[in-house]
Order: C-alpha cells, then sequence, then structure tokens
C-alpha cells in the first residue's frame, strides 16, 4: 500500500561502457562492476542519507507504480566478501602490497565517481570511498561543480561512473 506522502525516487550508479577500466563485456569487467555494486553498502546509504526515510528495492519501478514487480536479485545483495573473491578470481589483486588491487594486467585500478558538491553527494562518496577500500579498490573523486555540467559530461563520455537518481 503506497501513502499519499510517499514519493518515488530511484538512485543508482552508472558506468561508462566505453571507459577502458570499468567498461565492456568482458567476462573480467563484468566482474569488476558487479563486485563494486556488491560491496556497495545501501543500507548505510538509507540510514544515513535518507534517514531512514526509504527502503531498498531491486526494481527500476518504485513500488506503487504500475509495472512494480517485488522481487529481490542475488546481483544486488550486499557482499563484501563475494565481491572480493569475485575480484581475486577475475585478476584484481593487489600486487605491490599497497593495499589496493591492480587491473588483471598488473596497471593501476582506479575508478572515479564524478559528483557535484553538495552534501548528499559528500555523504554518498564517503560511502563509496569506504566500501571500496574494503574490497582494495582505490576510488576518487571528481568534483563538477553543477550537475548540468556533469550531465553533459556523462553524456559525452568523459566520466568512469556517478551516482544519479529521478
Amino acid at each position: 500500500e503506497v501513502r499519499p506522502d510517499e514519493v518515488a525516487w530511484i538512485t543508482y550508479t552508472l558506468f561508462n561502457m566505453n571507459d577502458p577500466v570499468v567498461g565492456g563485456y568482458t567476462p573480467e569487467k563484468v566482474a569488476l562492476r558487479r563486485a563494486m555494486c556488491l560491496a556497495y553498502p545501501v543500507h548505510d546509504e538509507i540510514a544515513i542519507i535518507y534517514k531512514n526515510q526509504a527502503v531498498k528495492i531491486d526494481s527500476p519501478i518504485a513500488p506503487g507504480m504500475a509495472g512494480y514487480v517485488a522481487e529481490t536479485s542475488p546481483t544486488l545483495a550486499y557482499d563484501p566478501a563475494k565481491a572480493k573473491a569475485l575480484l581475486d578470481m577475475y585478476g584484481y589483486v593487489d600486487r605491490d602490497g599497497d593495499g589496493y588491487r591492480e587491473r588483471p594486467d598488473g596497471s593501476p585500478l582506479v575508478v572515479d565517481q564524478a559528483s557535484v558538491p553538495e552534501q548528499r553527494s559528500r555523504q554518498r562518496n564517503e560511502l563509496w570511498r569506504r566500501a571500496m577500500d574494503a574490497i582494495g579498490i582505490r576510488m576518487t573523486f571528481d568534483k563538477v561543480e553543477k550537475l548540468p555540467d556533469l550531465r553533459r559530461q556523462a553524456q559525452l563520455g568523459k566520466v568512469q561512473a556517478f551516482s544519479y537518481g529521478w
């Protein structure tokens, strides 16, 4: 049942599928993106950013809207141990002992999350940083001054990843 004061708002993370680090459809690139998603604590985002005034769903359609199906997806579970195992299996290992993994070819693994300088983005970036540190992925945060500029950069393929909502 949907209450009249509820608002449908969905937040998601986009990956640039043409980016040489996070993009592409080879098994190791799919594994990297899946591991990152498995390690991200959506429950903490709900608690901290949304002050427990949100719910996790595994659908692009919110409850109460036509087309919503109440089901869960194992690919959207929170499981940092599985994320680490997946990265290990596909060759993302820490070769130099600095605590961060390298790409399967041995080059540095750095993922940049673009964001705008606002409180919610800063809080989400901190959650991403802690989650990625926990599985050995170095994450940086490129700040874009205004949301329209971030959208434009994303459309031009100039960002690796960013979180967005509607």
